[in-house]
């Protein structure tokens, strides 16, 4: 309440003013405010904040990403081939989860807890089907995900997704061709690749903000 929601309300007041919010004034003698990853300016659904009051906004993005993140978790859950019953209960052991609902209000968090199963049925598509479009797919994830603003959530996933993908390549899929094995590698591979580099507008002024202070 004492910190996400005046950042955003500041941000996004800048923002309607035609203005690039790098700048918080009202923090000690100034701090950085774009260059302060968990602003997360550049997150698309953020962009409601410009349309409906601050608390409405949040409430309604917060809301978004419970459904978005339980939804990810039935499609993962399909792609394992469990039971519909057993979809039913992985998307809401997740979405209901305690790192998602107890952080409810710590934004960063869930907006990007949320992306975690899209990114690794991403995962699972492109090493499977190894498809370009499934590989843009886990791109535009991957680059949502590093836009949220929370480093150590988009930290966890790209260890589990890594792994998943070395699994899949290395082990599930250890009875096909050498050949076609690199390619689901590159396919899955270029997707998470690509997805940092669709984020460095939000990456790179913390990356300068990280040199500067602890």
């Amino acid at each position: 309440t004492l910190q996400f929601v005046p950042w955003r309300q500041f941000a996004f007041e800048e923002l309607a003013a035609a203005l690039l919010p790098a700048w918080n004034p009202y923090v000690g003698a100034g701090a950085p405010l774009l260059a302060n990853y968990q602003s997360a300016v550049f997150y698309p659904p953020h962009w409601l904040l410009l349309l409906l009051p601050v608390p409405q906004a949040l409430s309604w993005i917060a809301l978004a990403h419970v459904i978005w993140a339980g939804l990810g978790m039935w499609l993962f859950a399909a792609a394992l081939g469990l039971s519909e019953f057993g979809r039913s209960v992985s998307a809401l052991a997740f979405a209901c989860s305690g790192y998602l609902l107890a952080r409810l209000g710590s934004y960063p968090t869930l907006d990007a807890a949320a992306w975690l199963p899209w990114i690794v049925w991403l995962v699972h598509r492109a090493t499977g089907r190894r498809l370009p479009r499934d590989a843009a797919w886990l791109a535009l994830a991957v680059g949502m995900q590093l836009l949220a603003g929370h480093a150590q959530t988009a930290w966890y996933t790209a260890v589990g997704a890594g792994l998943y993908m070395l699994w899949r390549v290395g082990w599930a899929q250890r009875a096909d061709p050498v050949r076609a094995r690199i390619g689901a590698l590159a396919a899955a591979g270029s997707g998470l690749a690509l997805g940092v580099a669709l984020a460095a507008v939000q990456l790179v002024p913390p990356a300068g903000y990280l040199a500067e202070s602890p």
